[in-house]
């Protein structure tokens, strides 16, 4: 069902919702609510359709859908179920992971980054009406369990854990300080389930209490622990632009805790660097060979951008930068890069500094570089 056609269903859903209220009282001699003037009447902006609502407004169309669509007797066959759907698809593709991932911590009760949310998060979970000028009432609560009607819930969960994992991975505070809550009371964060990742149990732990973290979940009927990602471990250990609500001192704890996880137990670095030299030994005789066979023996460069065209360093920045401080093998260690690329990554560094002396591509200096090239050279001549 299109957006544009069916932002009217969130009126008339809480316009139905205030006759219900305004008709009887709730049980157990609560007071009677109602929803503002406002809130039941349509909204100016509907018939531009979706994407051109302001941003709460679109979230604000989103939980009502969900809600109503639950609490019908349709469910997730009620056509504001659709339309829920179709504005969360539209949020997972344009909103930027950042903002995605407060949209969804803010709907989602049972998301990973809520359950064990260490800092201040959005709540869309309780969106108020104004029962008059001076009153504010709550119009619904929203339960893990509405979501339930919308067809594309376990994607939006999965993207949303992958978004998190990426974020941690990065240093962002919001995603370290949950980590750390979820795994702090564990001996030896990274032993867990095997192949068990938080995307497959849709970034859902299993709630031990309102308070305590969580690194378990539900994973074919059992409560399984799940090991924390080696790339959470790496970049959590720098984090980076805490809110000013967190000190120094917490900060502090929480990278000296992922610092002293170890990723590569029986991992010899040594044997590592023995490889890796044996595997440059053959991209050389590789590049020497075909130098012999086209009568080569330097391809020259023009100038430094075509450094960087043969090897664009945005490729793999961050695995250069792991390059640069040494992390490069405990990421091979921890299974996040193979060592194959490990290799590559490393040779790359070393050969693009080589040609932005401008001393030319060799077979014995640059041998990966000079392989491409003759490789580029070959397509251009067919």
């Amino acid at each position: 069902m299109n957006l544009q056609m069916t932002l009217v269903w969130r009126w008339t859903g809480v316009t139905l919702l205030a006759l219900s209220l305004s008709a009887c009282s709730f049980s157990g001699g609560k007071k009677k609510v109602g929803l503002s003037p406002a809130a039941q009447a349509q909204s100016a902006s509907s018939a531009q359709g979706f994407a051109q609502l302001p941003r709460p407004e679109q979230i604000r169309y989103f939980t009502d859908n969900v809600y109503f669509a639950a609490t019908s007797r349709g469910g997730a066959s009620d056509p504001r179920a659709a339309a829920a759907a179709e504005a969360l698809a539209y949020m997972q593709a344009n909103l930027s992971k950042e903002d995605f991932l407060r949209f969804w911590i803010g709907v989602d009760a049972e998301f990973f980054g809520r359950v064990n949310a260490a800092l201040e998060f959005p709540d869309y979970t309780h969106p108020q009406t104004a029962l008059d000028a001076r009153r504010m009432r709550t119009a619904y609560n929203l339960a893990a369990r509405h979501l339930e009607v919308l067809s594309n819930l376990a994607e939006a969960r999965q993207r949303a854990m992958t978004y998190f994992i990426d974020l941690a991975a990065k240093g962002d505070s919001e995603a370290c300080f949950a980590f750390h809550k979820a795994y702090k009371d564990y001996a030896d964060p990274r032993q867990g389930e095997l192949g068990v990742s938080w995307q497959q149990v849709d970034g859902k732990p299993f709630r031990k209490s309102m308070w305590a973290g969580s690194a378990e979940a539900n994973a074919a009927g059992r409560v399984v622990r799940i090991g924390i990602p080696a790339e959470v471990v790496l970049g959590c250990r720098n984090i980076l632009h805490p809110p000013a609500a967190v000190t120094a001192g917490q900060v502090e704890e929480v990278k000296q805790y992922f610092s002293a996880i170890q990723l590569d137990r029986g991992f010899s670095v040594s044997a590592y660097k023995a490889r890796k030299e044996a595997w440059r030994r053959d991209i050389t005789q590789q590049a020497v060979a075909a130098a012999e066979k086209l009568r080569l023996e330097k391809i020259r460069i023009i100038n430094v951008v075509d450094v960087y065209r043969i090897f664009p360093p945005e490729l793999d920045y961050e695995y250069e930068l792991a390059a640069s401080d040494g992390s490069l093998p405990e990421r091979v260690a921890a299974g996040i890069l193979s060592e194959q690329d490990a290799f590559v990554v490393e040779q790359r560094i070393q050969e693009r500094k080589v040609l932005l002396t401008g001393v030319g591509v060799t077979p014995q200096g640059t041998p990966m570089a000079f392989l491409q090239m003759v490789s580029e050279r070959a397509s251009a001549k067919k």
